[in-house]
This record gives structure tokens, C-alpha cells and sequence, in this order.
């Protein structure tokens, strides 16, 4: 299913899982209460962390930008609908 979405960033579900049984099984994992983004991304955080403790030397690049999503405020969660910017704090890693 990851590589899947992988192959089609940005796209629709149906797009991405042509077949109905897929599209059934990934509105299945999406609604299930059991399962949080926590849960999908702590096999990537565990790799990431494996490379870096194998790394003699890691830079850790760390930046907070601003976004402000004021044009499209018919189209976006409520919670950014706002005047003022949403800051987003992004780090990333490379060993």
C-alpha cells in the first residue's frame, strides 16, 4: 500500500487504487481507530535513527516557515483557517 502511494503522490484514492477491494482496504486503514500516523511512520523514525547512530557525523538542518493560507480558505482544514500563518517547524536528517 506504501509504495503504492509512493508511485502516486498527491493523488486521489481511487487514482492510486484503481481496484475496489484496494480502495476498500485503504478506507479501512485510514478510518481504523487502532491505527495513527504515529503508528505508520515509527518504522521510518526507527531506520532513520539506525543510520544516524551508524554515522560518524549527522547534520541535523532544522527551519520554521510560515504558511499562510489565506487565497484558498474554502479548501482547507478549519483549524488553519486563519489570519494569521501557520508555523510549521521542519527538522530532517543526513548521515
Amino acid at each position: 500500500m506504501g509504495r503504492a502511494w509512493m508511485k502516486n503522490i498527491g493523488e486521489d484514492l481511487p487514482v492510486i487504487f484503481p481496484e475496489r477491494a484496494e480502495q476498500k482496504a485503504a478506507y479501512r486503514l485510514l478510518s481504523n481507530p487502532r491505527i495513527s500516523m504515529e503508528h505508520v511512520l515509527e518504522p521510518h523514525f526507527e531506520a532513520t535513527a539506525d543510520r544516524c547512530r551508524a554515522a560518524p557525523v549527522v547534520l541535523a538542518l532544522q527551519d520554521t516557515t510560515a504558511l499562510n493560507y489565506r487565497q484558498c480558505q474554502s479548501k482547507i482544514p478549519r483549524f488553519l483557517s486563519s489570519d494569521k500563518p501557520f508555523h510549521s517547524p521542519v527538522s530532517i536528517s543526513f548521515p
